[in-house]
């Protein structure tokens, strides 16, 4: 983008450390158990709230992807069919709304980081 080229930094965060508040996976856990009651509308207001959240997490997940992109730097032709290919394939949007739902419980973007907390033992 024009930010990007000249060199300046826009009033948003980069993307992939986009990320939603961890407590909100209970409104979607919550929407889930409101689907098993029989027909309600409220049964039509947890149907539409996982449709909602199924897009938000989705979203989530493709920060995710977005940042091993950036993290693995492939080649950009290799880079740009697997945007292609997990936004336009059914097993890739699967594989975003897994992404970013294991995410609440599994930090990706951590994973093999070293605290700076801890303390070394030498």
């Amino acid at each position: 983008s024009i930010l990007y080229r000249q060199q300046l930094n826009g009033p948003w965060d980069s993307f992939s450390q986009w990320q939603l508040p961890d407590r909100l996976i209970w409104v979607a856990i919550g929407a889930g158990l409101i689907t098993l009651f029989d027909n309600t509308p409220l049964r039509t207001v947890g149907i539409n709230l996982l449709i909602f959240f199924g897009v938000v997490y989705c979203a989530q997940g493709f920060s995710i992807f977005v940042f091993f992109m950036d993290k693995w730097n492939p080649p950009r032709f290799f880079k740009a069919v697997l945007y292609i290919t997990v936004i336009f394939q059914s097993f890739g949007t699967a594989l975003l709304l897994t992404l970013g739902i294991s995410s609440v419980w599994l930090n990706y973007r951590a994973l093999g980081k070293k605290d700076d907390t801890e303390e070394s033992d030498e």
